[in-house]
């Protein structure tokens, strides 16, 4: 009996780490920079999008233009999907699925010494604007997240204390009366 008992408990414990893994994961998702590393993987991104002759890149491309992999995400794509705000994910079945900056692609083309159809780099006043929004959307989840620091560890102080003062009070007035 006791081994069903345990049986059960480690279940619901397993149950426990999958609920909590799962909201976690759907938190991230939801508002994805409040994920730790998650800003500078955008602001990596940005840049190498922005900047590149180049404009779009695949997973490989970008792991080998950065020499790493993102902080929190499996791939620079899935990183890119979750961001839709700045990047345009492309997939493709039968080539390698590919990220592009959407501020980049809504360039008018031009046309390059060979005749081809190529998007302009972005102007450095362009990709540090589109790196402020970015930074902004960071900050603005970071005090979300941490909001309920302001009003919560107030109330608890001012319980303690209630609780202290009522205390004391019962003390004085028991000590008062005495036997």
């Amino acid at each position: 009996m006791s081994r069903m008992v345990q049986f059960v408990s480690q279940g619901s414990r397993d149950t426990l780490r999958w609920v909590t893994r799962t909201t976690r994961r759907k938190a991230q998702m939801k508002n994805p920079y409040g994920s730790d590393g998650r800003l500078q993987d955008v602001l990596s991104l940005i840049q190498v999008l922005a900047y590149s002759p180049k404009t779009r890149r695949t997973d490989q491309g970008l792991q080998a233009e950065l020499k790493r992999s993102p902080a929190n995400s499996n791939s620079w794509i899935e990183l890119a999907k979750q961001h839709p705000e700045f990047f345009r994910v492309r997939e493709d079945h039968e080539k390698s699925s590919h990220v592009s900056l959407i501020a980049r692609n809504a360039q008018q083309s031009v046309v390059d010494d060979d005749g081809d159809l190529l998007k302009p780099l972005l102007t450095t006043d362009v990709a540090n604007k589109l790196m402020e929004l970015a930074v902004g959307m960071h900050d603005r989840e970071v005090r979300r997240k941490e909001f309920w620091r302001s009003f919560f560890i107030p109330i608890v102080v001012a319980v303690i204390a209630a609780t202290a003062a009522v205390t004391s009070a019962v003390i004085t007035a028991l000590y008062r009366a005495g036997p």
